[in-house]
């Protein structure tokens, strides 16, 4: 055997030395912290009754009480068993609706299986979340920390703790399972495969398969051409050599490419829609233009102080609508938002690397364009035009961007689990931040009395509030 030169290890162990130790958060088995976390704070709406809606959904819906009726499913609209709502209502979910008829058939009226399936699916998506973060960021920690954020933030409490709320966890699945097949249909296969082609396909089209699934769960999931468009332009690997030297307007239309086949399908689904609504969108509460674009500045600076500061938390809101251009009702709330853009723009550029400025850039798109549905606020009923459960979806590029900036964090004159103290100090900080306040305003949701009182506490204008308490 040939003898090992002293000189050669000495350099071997050098090499060791320098490198950064693995540690145990960049294991596979890291994902299941942030899982375990999830399910744990979750863990007493299993006691919790069916509130709100619910009863009218789930013990008072016959079309989930037989499958004999999943045809009737696809025809109508999610109220189409209670005509006390009047015309269809423009709530078209058949597999939402589906989802309920599978709950029913397993768990019947017991209240702690169907809790239990909706925190199922909370825990879900945040593996997805750990996914996607994982792919975008090429950093098992961040996408770690991304989880373990977005699955314990509290604003996530009206989709998780409450059953008809799930449509928000519902939809994100094949959003979210849609948008990975995308990401690894576009990435370059090893070029030893010979069926790296054959693969990409099979992720492209399984792709599409999960956006028809999505449209037909909630209608917002209508976006997603819009993000794989921004996936395209911003992120995404030359797969073609020739792709690299383009200039700005032949990238963005090599981008248009891709997602073109997403919008035959969702032109099928508003056709569809059409069909058994009788309509694209119906005005539940009919305002001006005007009514509406005034509001929008006062609804995004809601939306931001909610993913900023989760406290405070109701399933009700004093929402008014901004008739005039007020100081406090449209300046202060515009300019606020607008500083809170520039800020977390400036932030970011000042903070990270240019290689990751773009999968940011990309996260703050997937952060804006799931609300750009909700902009208009006529098809909600008076005064209910802002809710929790709506920053479900754009949630996960916020949290993706928050749980990037902490990867920054480079003071401390320790190293804990491979890492600087101070930045496992502030991540556990947060996370622990994040985990008191969704225990301690979980808790509203355990009952129809406690949810209104909740509701009346917190929005005491509120007329639907008022009403059911």
């Amino acid at each position: 055997m040939k003898a090992i030169s002293p000189d050669v290890c000495s350099q071997a162990a050098g090499r060791v030395s320098t490198a950064r130790p693995f540690t145990l958060l960049e294991s596979h088995y890291a994902v299941l912290l942030p899982l375990i976390l999830t399910f744990a704070a979750y863990l007493g709406a299993l006691g919790f009754e069916f509130v709100y809606d619910d009863p009218s959904q789930v013990l008072h819906n016959p079309l989930i009480h037989s499958w004999r009726n999943l045809p009737v499913i696809f025809r109508q609209d999610v109220w189409s068993f209670d005509r006390a709502f009047g015309p269809p209502t423009n709530y078209y979910r058949p597999f939402f609706m589906v989802w309920l008829l599978i709950n029913y058939t397993v768990f019947g009226e017991h209240a702690w299986g169907w809790h239990l399936s909706t925190i199922a699916v909370h825990v879900l998506d945040t593996y997805l979340v750990y996914l996607l973060a994982a792919r975008l960021t090429r950093d098992r920690i961040t996408a770690v920390v991304s989880a373990a954020l977005f699955g314990l933030h509290p604003v996530h409490i009206e989709s998780v703790a409450w059953v008809s709320g799930v449509t928000e966890s519902l939809v994100a699945i094949p959003f979210l399972g849609s948008l990975l097949c995308y990401i690894k249909a576009r990435t370059p296969a090893n070029p030893d495969s010979g069926s790296g082609r054959r693969d990409r396909l099979l992720f492209y089209y399984g792709s599409l398969a999960l956006y028809f699934v999505a449209l037909f769960t909630k209608e917002t999931a209508i976006v997603l051409p819009g993000v794989i468009f921004c996936y395209d332009l911003m992120v995404a690997p030359s797969i073609d050599p020739r792709e690299r030297n383009r200039t700005w307007s032949g990238k963005t239309l090599s981008a248009l490419k891709p997602s073109a086949p997403y919008l035959p399908l969702a032109v099928s689904y508003l056709a569809i829609r059409f069909e058994v609504l009788g309509s694209l969108g119906r005005a539940v509460f009919p305002l001006k233009l005007t009514t509406i674009i005034l509001t929008w500045p006062s609804v995004a600076w809601f939306y931001i102080k909610l993913l900023l500061f989760p406290i405070g938390l109701s399933a009700f809101y004093d929402t008014p609508y901004v008739t005039t251009p007020g100081l406090r009702a449209f300046f202060a709330p515009l300019a606020l938002t607008c500083l809170f853009v520039a800020g977390l723009w400036w932030l970011l550029r000042r903070l990270s690397e240019p290689a990751t400025r773009k999968y940011l850039a990309f996260c703050l798109f997937l952060t804006v364009l799931p609300i750009l549905p909700l902009l208009n606020l006529s098809v909600f009923i008076e005064g209910e035009i802002a809710h929790d459960r709506y920053l479900y979806l754009p949630s996960v590029g916020f949290c993706i961007v928050v749980a990037s900036l902490l990867r920054r964090i480079r003071f401390g004159r320790s190293v804990v689990l491979g890492l600087p103290s101070g930045q496992v100090a502030a991540v556990l900080v947060l996370l622990c931040a994040l985990g008191a306040a969704t225990a301690s305003q979980t808790a509203p949701w355990a009952s129809d009395l406690l949810l209104c009182y909740r509701g009346f506490t917190i929005a005491p204008n509120n007329k639907v509030v008022k009403n059911n308490l």
